[in-house]
């Protein structure tokens, strides 16, 4: 327990400098499926103008964030508890 202690404090503090440093989410990537078969695709943003795209085989379409932010939790394909 006492090594388990001490990891978990080293990375706790490898983290603090991290928390602090700005970043900008510019792409996500997601897996629509199951852990048998699927689909990805992947929404990237255009920060020169402000919107986000999404790219999936061959088609491109601009969406607004809150659909990158829906889409990205999944759930919009093949659902299957099981």
């Amino acid at each position: 327990e006492a090594q388990l202690a001490k990891l978990q404090q080293e990375i706790k503090d490898f983290y603090k400098s991290v928390d602090k440093t700005p970043y900008y989410l510019h792409s996500i990537m997601i897996h629509d499926g199951n852990h048998e078969s699927g689909h990805f695709y992947t929404f990237i943003k255009d920060f020169s103008k402000g919107i986000y795209r999404r790219y999936n085989d061959i088609g491109v379409s601009e969406v607004d964030e809150e659909r990158v932010l829906l889409e990205s939790k999944g759930g919009f394909g093949t659902i299957n508890a099981y």
